[in-house]
């Protein structure tokens, strides 16, 4: 925090009776409009019956759905700078956790290029 990052935990996120992707989007509209957010993604934050192939499966979590949402809210969000996602182990598990990254990074381009459409709009 002293460098300006912030950690949000998922009790933060599903704090207050809300919804992930709701109490996601909050939080980036908690910062300053002239600061720009790295969003660093950390597969092992997905419940391990969505994504297993990580190197700590989490027995609670974020769902797939979740997950998806909050790329998406993260590429259309005009703070947001970049994105990255951590923490996927194919050693463990080959099939269902690369496809949901791959689906997440699509969500995240997804979020991005409506933020770039609305912006020539505008």
């Amino acid at each position: 925090e002293e460098r300006g990052g912030r950690l949000f935990w998922l009790s933060a996120i599903r704090g207050n009776n809300q919804t992930a992707d709701v109490a996601f989007a909050k939080m980036l509209d908690s910062f300053p409009a002239d600061v720009k957010i790295f969003i660093n993604f950390n597969m092992d934050s997905i419940t391990g019956a969505d994504c297993p192939g990580v190197s700590a499966p989490a027995a609670i979590g974020l769902s797939s759905q979740e997950a998806l949402n909050i790329c998406k809210i993260a590429g259309e969000h005009p703070n947001v700078a970049f994105m990255d996602i951590s923490e996927l182990n194919p050693v463990v598990e080959d099939y269902r956790s690369p496809r949901l990254t791959t689906f997440m990074f699509y969500y995240y381009l997804l979020g991005f290029v409506i933020k770039k459409r609305d912006r020539k709009s505008t």
